[in-house]
């Protein structure tokens, strides 16, 4: 259902925007995600039941429900598991997913870059498999995320900057899928783009010394877990990317690239 002052902008402006986006501030959400420490990354496409969606406290209220509550997620089925119906949630619309995204990514980077411009510069970068330029553009971009959101206690992980990168490609609509599951495990990061696939795997380091190491970890963990094997019949290449993360610098050390099809 679309917002009743959106599509009076739209008549208005004639001209499709994110208008509903736009109506609104989304500050209290940003911050209460912060708070929680909690990414878009980890909530979308997930299952809650009935309880979880359905609180209205705002002072003790699940980020799932604050955003299903506030409209930014929607239930998208609905199934019974013995006497509990669970719900999985997701974007209602390609418009809230992109703007949510940009937007967020705008308020972790209060600077003048386009948050946008970062995720079609770092796509086109995988798509020419310049993969040493991507690493770069990655790294000047985490550089410039203030201090205050590196002290959270999500940057004491690789999914912190899994879930930087996620944003990014999420704001342009690229398909980029978290927690990707296979039958033996699950890849922290899979993007379809460019008639490629790119399968990534992030790994968080002390020093620059076990960069090696966590390379090696990361890359054997995609093989042998079989990441790659269900886009096989996809038959486009297929890129295993490992990256390491400097637990200290709050930022990319190096990464790793073997192409496999």
């Amino acid at each position: 259902m679309s917002h009743p002052f959106d599509v009076l902008l739209l008549f208005d402006e004639r001209e499709f925007k994110p208008h509903w986006f736009e109506t609104g501030s989304p500050n209290f959400l940003f911050e209460t995600l912060k708070k929680i420490s909690v990414s878009l990354k980890e909530l979308e496409n997930r299952t809650v039941d009935r309880s979880l969606i359905s609180k209205f406290d705002v002072e003790d209220i699940s980020p799932e429900a604050l955003l299903f509550q506030t409209g930014y997620l929607t239930i998208t089925d609905e199934k019974q598991e013995g006497h509990r119906t669970v719900y999985r949630l997701d974007y209602p619309n390609q418009e809230v997913q992109l703007s949510l995204n940009d937007e967020l990514l705008a308020y972790l980077n209060p600077t003048n870059r386009v948050p946008s411009e970062e995720g079609e510069t770092l796509r086109t970068l995988l798509e020419e498999n310049d993969f040493r330029g991507f690493a770069e553009t990655l790294k000047a971009y985490l550089a410039s995320i203030p201090y205050q959101w590196h002290n959270s206690d999500q940057a004491h992980y690789e999914a912190w900057y899994a879930s930087l990168l996620h944003m990014g490609f999420r704001a342009i609509g690229v398909d980029v899928r978290a927690a990707e599951f296979s039958s033996h495990g699950r890849a922290d990061m899979v993007v379809l783009t460019g008639g490629q696939v790119f399968i990534f795997e992030f790994k968080m380091v002390a020093t620059a010394g076990e960069n090696e190491a966590a390379l090696e970890t990361a890359l054997a963990q995609i093989r042998n877990k079989g990441y790659a094997e269900k886009y096989r019949d996809r038959q486009e290449p297929i890129h295993l990317i490992a990256i390491a993360c400097g637990r200290d610098t709050h930022n990319l050390l190096d990464i790793r690239v073997e192409s496999v099809g």
